[in-house]
């Protein structure tokens, strides 16, 4: 492209018969402002690049922020103590500092070499603008790099923090969970103790109303017994009381009637006599009186 813009103007210069002297000048302007060009589409595609790396780079800090988030809910849910591969991460995270680092060295390189060309006071007005917007270009991509070596330095601390962090959480969790566990076992037996004891304590008392109710019913019983016992005696006793009286009246009557006269009428045909005694007999050729 140089050369043949070169021979146009040559072609040029010779048709208008322009010295060799000027024809140098106005190539040496042609070259450097296509090498500020190029410089400036060279920064511009370095800062596309940083830049795209830099979004990369947070898609991926945003990706591993999801993970630690989703392992701390595990972890405050569950007590789970999710791994997230800390030294795979870490060696990822070295391995992009150390590219973004030559990546942001080279730009800050190429940053400072523009600064130098911008420096010489014989530049067009028109290069400089070029070099001036390629430096701005370089200082993107340098700051673009710097930003991805921050947020990887960020994430290695993250990693390392994240995943004690966790690992703390799920085992404070599990043991909250287990003291949670064994209290609830524990008073879930005292509650199993307790209402033993209680059912306990109702089958006593049921036990002793049953035998003081047993005992009651067998002392009236004994009471019912023994009074009928006693009015069974007192009858005996009274009857043969009544017998003993009955046999001695009846002695006595036997004894009265033992010497009680009577007095019979005998009769013998017409004639007619009373017989006084205890045993009244009719004399002999009379007959009792019917």
């Amino acid at each position: 492209m140089k050369r043949l813009i070169f021979r146009i103007l040559l072609t040029f210069a010779m048709t208008l018969a322009i010295t060799p002297s000027i024809l140098v000048l106005v190539a040496n302007s042609v070259t450097a402002s296509d090498a500020a060009a190029e410089a400036t589409d060279a920064a511009n595609a370095a800062t596309d690049a940083a830049n795209l790396a830099a979004e990369a780079a947070d898609s991926t800090t945003s990706a591993l922020q999801d993970r630690i988030d989703s392992a701390f809910a595990l972890a405050n849910s569950a007590g789970i103590a999710t791994i997230i591969d800390v030294s795979s991460g870490i060696t990822s995270c070295n391995n992009t500092i150390v590219s973004a680092t030559t990546k942001r060295d080279f730009a800050k390189n190429r940053y400072d070499q523009m600064q130098i060309t911008l420096s010489d006071v014989t530049l067009e007005a028109s290069i400089k603008r070029l070099y001036t917007s390629a430096s701005s270009s370089w200082l993107s991509a340098t700051r673009a790099y710097q930003s991805i070596i921050t947020k990887k330095e960020g994430e290695k601390s993250r990693y390392t923090v994240a995943q004690s962090q966790i690992n703390s959480i799920a085992t404070n969790k599990a043991a909250a969970d287990k003291a949670a566990a064994d209290k609830a076992a524990a008073d879930k037996a005292a509650a199993d103790a307790k209402a033993v004891a209680d059912a306990k304590a109702v089958a006593d008392a049921k036990a002793a109303a049953d035998k003081a109710a047993a005992d009651k019913a067998a002392a009236d019983a004994k009471a019912v017994a023994d009074a009928k016992a006693a009015a069974d005696k007192a009858a005996a006793e009274k009857d043969a009381a009544i017998a003993a009286l009955t046999a001695k009246v009846t002695a006595i009557e036997a004894k009265l009637a033992a010497t009680k006269k009577t007095t019979i009428t005998c009769v013998k045909g017409k004639l007619s006599k009373k017989v006084t005694a205890v045993k009244p007999k009719c004399p002999t050729g009379y007959k009792l009186k019917k």
